[in-house]
């Protein structure tokens, strides 16, 4: 008989895999957990019996893990002479193999391999029931029967087996072609598994042709996993082959990236960085993409360093944010090895770079390292009710860093995950404190800065629509497996970036810079009541007598202003530099309940309601050549005498050359209104992107263009829709009536956005006309990818879909205002709008020359639409 080598061929099964939609870098499906089929890394299976402990996915709720593999090979020796051998070695042969398993002593059906790559389902009830669930783990015995060594198998973790749940529960278990024989009661079921298998195989021809024709079964789940099954096989059957042009492979990573297929996604930003090294947002989605990928740290830090080194040139104003990281190396016992030490290290400066990254560069974070032997020493005492911080040195009466993180050894018993911050007010110098563990990593380092900007988000208007920590997991890329991740994909895609300069925390002070000539009119309940609504307006009322101050110090004392008590108060000041100039503007106030502020007529800081310890707030100022004239709304708090200060400082916090004041307007001065954005115009993303909370106009149901019956309401967690009575028969419309069920559920373009699965809505307007409601998380794909109808009206043409923004509302969900960019589109009749959103997107438009990529970080406007 023959002898034979037994070899593992690794690489055997991932040809194979690769040219299968189920490849293991791939993540098949919509960025929402429902359908997105995500990789999981692969293991091997050594000959003979043992236990393996497999890593589970992290997503909620647990998804059934599939298993993938093919008949291992052997190479066939014809002689003893090694050497002979290898050189005439004949290929390598499939061999029969038989996987046997058992979970906690309980045997499973045995996986009986093919030549062609098979599937094997363990359901979620089993993975919950295994012995290592609580360590996240799978606890499996495998015992493989072969004449290989051993076989090689992916991980995924896949929804689709949960077509034959019952009651939301799957206890099925076994090769795929089990699942398709239980499911002989359902055919569209049984057919998608028919169908799925097919492409395990590697018929990807036959698999199109079938998923064509489950498209619209009657079963609504399964026409979107054969919906979702199409747009994958449209991109590995592509008939157009891409060239070396840059646009091309950036429309293809963005319409991968929200038909969350994360793995194809990365290899076409990939292909961007070799045409563009220098483009940030390439370099940016090509970090995102290979984040969303069982990758290791190294593999996606790389793509967001260069995208910071891509930016660095470009941000002329930024926030630095200075932190002292004390590491306290023993405690009780417990003492810091150095591979630990340089591990905190590791994860403090990779956080501090994704959020720099994160905020386009806006946002310096510097850590500076300190080292407590011992957490007995004198030099550390518990402040703000319960957080070990030092006491000498670090913390001032005017706040020396931003924030002070003390990093202690963790003790058995202590979460590694949790993270306490006090401070930011009058009790602690201004400056923030944290206590975390050693082993917390970037989660534990990301959810101390995270829970920090959610400090100061009310305080600071650039930062209002961050999400409470418990609903970070509904932003930015689904499924999210960590919240490291979930915070920079907030910090990037719902805050301006131009507004984040406006983020500080704690400064010293500079004397010169308060502002010390003001004009102070108070104001009754009613004159009050009326300049809060008009902030807005051209003009604000004043029913009393102004009186001018100055003041020889820091504080406007307030309640000095006039004898009888007053709430409300209007303080305008008038401001001269010598040349345009952004600048920081820092308020300190003291009992001061709420604050609204207009430079130039313009509204430049609203809604600020303080608690009783808020000190300080920031904000950016464009501040124009000759004189500006601010004015401040404020209404006074009950428990002590209300004051404010205004300092403006340039962004090194120096004083600004030529800097002066005035309580009156000068003789043959005056400023030159700033105009809010016009309501109605089209605007252009790339002149608005980096600043549009100032730039783009805040749209009502009152003021959307031809729309005015149109009104936008959402439940605070699960949904937001636009919504008119009478458009309730139009196709492709959802009457709020249909969402009161208990369990609101909501797959389809229309008019309502499921913020659990969706990412846009579109409404219908007059005749030819849609308004497009986009979260921030897809409106790259909108600005690049939106396939509109053939024949544009007049209108638009001539206009790229990135030319056509209205404007944005902002809409109450999960204790934070989240923000909806508006586009004017023409997307045909409502009957023949696509039933999946990702369908709005095509990835193929006019060539554009690679050299129009160069030098810009960002690129060029996308081509008009036709």
């Amino acid at each position: 008989m023959e002898r034979l080598r037994t070899k593992s061929l690794c690489f055997l099964l991932m040809a194979i895999l690769l040219s299968s939609p189920f490849a293991l870098p791939t993540a098949d499906a919509a960025p929402n957990a429902e359908i997105t089929v995500m990789p999981l890394g692969n293991f091997s299976i050594k000959n003979g019996v043992q236990e393996l402990m497999i890593a589970l996915p992290r997503y909620r709720p647990l998804p059934p893990l599939v298993l993938a593999s093919l008949q291992p090979s052997v190479q066939p020796l014809a002689g003893g002479n090694e050497e002979e051998d290898a050189q005439n070695a004949a290929p390598p042969v499939q061999v029969p193999a038989t996987i046997k398993l058992k979970v906690d002593g309980r045997a499973l059906p045995d996986w009986v391999l093919a030549p062609t790559p098979t599937a094997y389902v363990i359901s979620p009830e089993t993975l919950r029931g295994n012995s290592g669930f609580a360590d996240n783990m799978l606890r499996i015995e495998v015992h493989l029967i072969s004449e290989a060594t051993d076989v090689v198998a992916a991980k995924l973790a896949m929804p689709d087996p949960m077509l034959l749940a019952e009651d939301g529960k799957l206890t099925l278990d076994g090769p795929l072609s089990e699942f398709e024989r239980r499911a002989a009661g359902k055919p569209q079921v049984a057919k998608y598994f028919a169908v799925q298998a097919m492409e395990f195989a590697g018929d990807l021809t036959g698999a199109r042709a079938e998923y064509e024709a489950l498209a619209k079964a009657d079963d609504p789940d399964v026409a979107r996993f054969a919906r979702r099954g199409l747009r994958l096989l449209g991109y590995r059957l592509r008939e157009r082959t891409l060239s070396g042009n840059f646009l091309e492979h950036y429309r293809w990573g963005h319409y991968l990236r929200m038909a969350g297929l994360y793995g194809m996604a990365q290899e076409e930003f990939a292909e961007c960085m070799l045409l563009n090294p220098k483009h940030f947002g390439g370099q940016y989605y090509a970090g995102e993409t290979t984040a969303m990928l069982p990758r290791g740290l190294l593999d996606w830090m790389l793509y967001f360093d260069q995208a910071g080194l891509a930016i660095e040139d470009q941000v002329k104003t930024k926030s630095r944010i200075n932190v002292a990281v004390v590491i306290v190396t023993s405690r009780n016992g417990v003492s810091l090895t150095p591979s630990q030490f340089t591990a905190v290290q590791d994860a403090f400066i990779c956080v501090d770079r994704l959020l720099n990254v994160a905020s386009r560069g806006r946002l310096e974070i510097v850590s500076h390292w300190h080292t407590i032997e011992s957490a007995d020493s004198d030099q550390l005492a518990l402040v703000n009710g319960g957080v070990l911080a030092p006491t000498k040195g670090l913390l001032r009466s005017d706040g020396w860093f931003d924030i002070v993180a003390t990093v202690l050894p963790r003790q058995n018993g202590e979460s590694s995950a949790d993270v306490v911050i006090a401070g930011g007010d009058a009790s602690t110098a201004n400056a923030m404190v944290a206590n975390l563990f050693h082993d917390g990593g970037l989660e534990a380092t990301a959810r101390m800065y995270y829970q920090i900007f959610r400090r100061l988000s009310q305080h600071v208007p650039a930062l209002a629509a961050l999400p409470s920590e418990d609903s970070l997991d509904r932003y930015g890329l689904e499924p999210s497996g960590n919240l490291h991740t979930s915070v920079w994909s907030s910090v990037h895609d719902l805050c301006p970036p131009q507004a984040l300069v406006g983020v500080q925390i704690a400064q010293p002070l500079v004397d010169d810079s308060y502002l010390q000539l003001w004009n102070v009119a108070p104001l009754d309940p009613s004159a009050l009541a009326s300049c809060q609504a008009a902030i807005r307006a051209d003009r604000l009322p004043v029913n009393k007598a102004g009186k001018d101050v100055v003041i020889e110090g820091h504080d406007v004392p307030l309640s000095e202003i006039s004898q009888a008590a007053s709430k409300g108060y209007l303080a305008s000041t008038w401001v001269y530099l010598p040349k345009n100039t952004a600048v920081q503007a820092r308020f300190d106030l003291r009992s001061i309940a709420a604050l609204r502020m207009r430079c130039n007529g313009l509204a430049t800081y609203g809604d600020f309601s303080a608690n009783k310890t808020a000190r300080s707030l920031f904000t950016q100022l464009n501040l124009k050549a000759g004189w500006n004239f601010l004015e401040l709304i404020v209404e006074a708090g009950t428990d002590a005498d209300p004051s404010l200060a205004l300092s403006i400082l340039d962004w090194k916090n120096e004083l600004i050359p030529g800097l002066a004041c005035a309580y009156r307007a000068p003789d043959g001065h005056r400023y030159e209104p700033q105009s809010p954005a016009t309501v109605g115009n089209h605007y252009q993303w790339v002149d608005v992107r980096n600043d549009w909370h100032h730039l783009l106009p805040n749209l009502t149901t009152m003021n959307l263009p031809e729309f005015k019956s149109w009104r936008i309401e959402s439940n605070g967690t699960d949904y937001v829709g636009i919504f008119s009575d009478s458009a309730s028969a139009a196709p492709g419309y959802r009457a709020q009536s249909d969402l009161d069920a208990e369990n609101f559920r909501d797959v389809r373009l229309n008019n309502v956005i499921d913020w659990r699965r969706e990412w846009c809505a579109v409404v219908q307007g007059s005749n030819d006309r849609q308004l497009l409601f986009v979260r921030p998380e897809g409106l790259p794909a909108i600005v690049y990818c939106l396939q509109e109808a053939n024949d544009l009206p007049a209108r638009l043409k001539g206009k790229s879909v990135a030319q056509r923004l209205l404007g944005y509302v902002e809409v109450d969900l999960h204790d934070s205002r989240q923000p909806l960019f508006v586009f004017d589109v023409s997307l045909g009749a409502p009957a023949k709008w696509p039933t999946d959103e990702e369908d709005l997107l095509s990835p193929i438009g006019p060539y554009i020359p690679n050299d129009v990529f160069f030098p810009p970080a960002e690129g060029p406007l996308p081509p008009a639409s036709n």
